[in-house]
């Protein structure tokens, strides 16, 4: 498909998925978090231990789709729901200004560095896995940490939210639900007390 080709029902649907990834990695960080959290751990020692087998098998396949859901988000080689395709897309639109654009870019690339850093968990935890090595030392060796993985997701968010305020359609509040979830999940866990 040329450039000039592209609709503004196609960009949607981009754009659709594009958040719902961010969605996705931003509910995969609140679970995964939660689990890490020593915190969590010590409040609801009882279900860890009494579950620890199923609690850590959950906690590395929602972290596997938390590095998947962004590494999805920053890759752009073919990739139209890629943070930064979306950008050229909406500009290409005219639905954003090149001023626009490059206050998005610029957001964009202050998380570049825990982009890499998501890419090296990518190709080592995911993609090139060797089971020789832990994913604890992988994770260790990426050097990054739980706050990080939060924040560009939130970043993604926050560039998607305005393109998406720039199509037309309305808002969606990632830190607000971001937060919600957190409390859900506790939730849950305070009813399996009980």
């Amino acid at each position: 498909m040329s450039k000039s080709a592209l609709t503004k029902e196609q960009f949607e649907q981009y754009l659709c998925k594009a958040l719902s990834l961010a969605t996705d990695a931003i509910s995969y960080f609140e679970l995964f978090y939660f689990l890490l959290s020593l915190s969590q751990k010590k409040k609801y020692e009882m279900i860890f231990k009494k579950h620890h087998r199923i609690l850590n098998f959950i906690k590395r396949a929602v972290h596997d789709d938390l590095v998947l859901s962004l590494h999805k988000l920053l890759e752009d080689a073919k990739n139209p729901v890629s943070v930064n395709r979306c950008i050229s897309m909406a500009l290409q639109l005219s639905l954003i200004s090149r001023d626009e654009q490059q206050s998005l870019r610029k957001m964009a690339n202050e998380v570049k560095p825990i982009c890499l850093k998501v890419g090296v968990l990518r190709n080592q935890l995911i993609a090139h896995r060797d089971s020789s090595i832990s994913a604890g030392a992988i994770f260790n060796d990426a050097k990054i940490s739980p706050k990080e993985l939060r924040c560009l997701a939130l970043t993604y968010g926050r560039i998607l939210d305005v393109l998406v305020r720039a199509y037309g359609k309305k808002s969606f509040d990632l830190d607000n639900y971001s937060n919600g979830l957190s409390k859900e999940i506790e939730a849950l866990m305070d009813d399996l007390l009980n």
